[in-house]
């Protein structure tokens, strides 16, 4: 692949590159490379917790396709990072399963977890904090060699298939593992000829003394390799230098003496070290400037098609995931709401939440005229989501009671609004004053609620029915039982959204969304948004 530094990676970033390896397999194909199955990962949970655990990932199933770049986009908090790091085993998994290559990677330990983190790697998103400055960058690339004792090289002996392989650093190659060195094997139980090396090996056939017998039909095969591991590992690290664009002198250097774009090369350099087929891209190019990302974007698209890697890229920046990645997942408090092929999501969002952060990014790179949708406040905190569908406290395409459906837009503002409050007055760690004034039956900040109230209401239209209920739930929290006071709105203008969690709607083309939308007897999301946002008077 062949491209200037200077590709852009914004809204005009569709290169022809990315259309071919769309259509070439990652989205579609079944040889799937990961298989991700209700992971769960949670924190805490203790006395000094609330007894409530934060719920980073809750649930994900996602499939990553071999030879695809899979992008996990979502809001700050959402659990994104906690998502790649549980997937390589660097955070022991509550629950589920990572399946890869017949095994399940989240009950590995030891060696077996060892081995699975060398053919699993990571790029973290700072490369100031994630490079140590008192090493150079040789040794800083050299760590991981050192560390799991590379190389240890996979000999496949031709002409023999009972042949045994022994010698120091070496070992048979599997049926279905790239040999280093091939050995060939006459009928007589003779080598013929040199031992063939693959290219990137870190030696030669000159470094190599093969010795063959034979004895009783059995061959056996001797390697003494004359070449040190010190050596093969420095000339692997120089090699691994100049593959990610940097000099033969930065060896020496250390990582202050370098830019951020050539410390995010470091970093890669140090992943690439023990040939990983599959990496956590962790938002690689955020911390860099514009023209930075460009080259560390091009730099990780030729190293995919030159090594065949796979890439799990995760990142907040939706123009540099379109550019990049087969297919996107989008994640909001530690679900998976909707997972399609790139230019499918881009282009025909069908999740709340997704149309949501597409109508936000400028230069309409969704390729729509929607107008601006925006979500009301933050996300929950993730150690009280919400019940039923995680995205229930902001979705503007939200299922309505049909007796309040025709409440006008700012009125349903207004009790979304207080719901939210209620909610995270309710999850708020609470004083020894306050905690000892409701055990005693006294209220508590009840002009802070009347304020709310007032603000939220003073200008809002309420049918009789729906009023009873808002002031029911104020009384409530007049008394301190916010808790209370959320459940009264939930139950009185709750549905569906809040009872149930979505589960995963297969839509055309293979994409899932997790709506309830999508069921037959409700309309679209992306009709119920725009006839809302019509609805407007603000």
């Amino acid at each position: 692949m062949s491209r200037s530094d200077d590709t852009p990676t914004g809204a005009d970033a569709e290169a022809d590159g990315h259309a071919t390896r769309q259509s070439a397999g990652g989205a579609g194909g079944d040889d799937t490379l990961v298989k991700v199955r209700g992971l769960k990962k949670y924190y805490g949970g203790d006395e000094f917790l609330s007894g409530k655990p934060v719920k980073a990932v809750d649930g994900v199933d996602l499939d990553i396709q071999r030879g695809e770049t899979l992008g996990l986009v979502g809001e700050s908090g959402c659990g994104k990072t906690t998502l790649g790091r549980t997937i390589l085993g660097l955070e022991d998994a509550t629950d589920g399963d990572v399946h890869s290559d017949g095994q399940n990677v989240a009950e590995l330990s030891g060696a077996e977890l060892r081995e699975w983190q060398r053919d699993a790697q990571m790029v973290f998103q700072d490369p100031d904090s994630s490079l140590n400055d008192r090493m150079t960058v040789g040794e800083i690339i050299r760590e991981p060699l050192d560390a799991h004792g590379w190389p240890h090289l996979a000999v496949r002996v031709e002409g023999a298939t009972d042949a045994t392989v022994n010698g120091s650093g070496v070992g048979r190659a599997g049926p279905d593992e790239q040999a280093d060195v091939t050995v060939h094997v006459d009928t007589a139980g003779e080598a013929t000829g040199s031992p063939s090396v693959k290219p990137d090996a870190p030696l030669t056939a000159d470094d190599l003394r093969v010795d063959v017998s034979e004895a009783g039909g059995t061959v056996s095969v001797s390697i003494q390799v004359q070449k040190s591991k010190q050596a093969m590992r420095r000339d692997r690290v120089f090699h691994l230098i100049e593959q990610v664009g940097l000099r033969e002198e930065h060896y020496y250097r250390y990582p202050h003496q370098f830019s951020g774009g050539q410390r995010q090369r470091i970093g890669i350099a140090r992943a690439l070290a023990l040939n990983p087929e599959f990496m956590v891209l962790d938002e690689p190019v955020s911390a860099l400037d514009v023209s930075v990302q460009a080259r560390i974007i091009n730099l990780l698209e030729d190293l995919q098609e030159e090594l065949g890697l796979t890439y799990l890229f995760i990142a907040h920046d939706l123009s540099v995931v379109r550019h990049i990645a087969d297919r996107v997942a989008v994640m909001y408090l530690g679900n998976v709401v909707e997972l399609a092929e790139t230019e499918a999501l881009y282009d025909d969002p069908q999740h709340p939440y997704t149309i949501s952060l597409l109508s936000a990014i400028p230069g309409s790179i969704a390729g729509t005229d929607r107008d601006r949708v925006t979500l009301r406040g933050t996300p929950p905190s993730p150690r009280d989501p919400p019940q039923g569908c995680p995205f229930v406290t902001r979705c503007p395409a939200k299922v309505r009671p049909p007796e309040f459906e025709s409440l006008p837009e700012e009125t349903w503002d207004a009790l979304d609004e207080l719901h939210t409050v209620l909610r995270e007055r309710a999850q708020a760690d609470s004083g020894v004053t306050e905690r000892v004034k409701r055990a005693i039956g006294l209220s508590v900040n009840v002009e802070d609620i009347d304020e709310t109230y007032e603000d939220l209401f003073g200008d809002v239209t309420l049918d009789s029915e729906a009023r009873t209920a808002v002031e029911d739930a104020v009384d409530f929290a007049r008394e301190g039982e916010d808790a209370e006071a959320a459940a009264v709105l939930r139950e009185a203008f709750g549905s569906v959204c809040n009872r149930e969690h979505p589960e995963a709607h297969v839509l055309e083309g293979g994409r899932t969304s997790r709506c309830v939308r999508h069921d037959a007897e409700y309309d679209d999301p992306d009709d119920v948004i725009d006839r809302r946002l019509g609805r407007r008077t603000d």
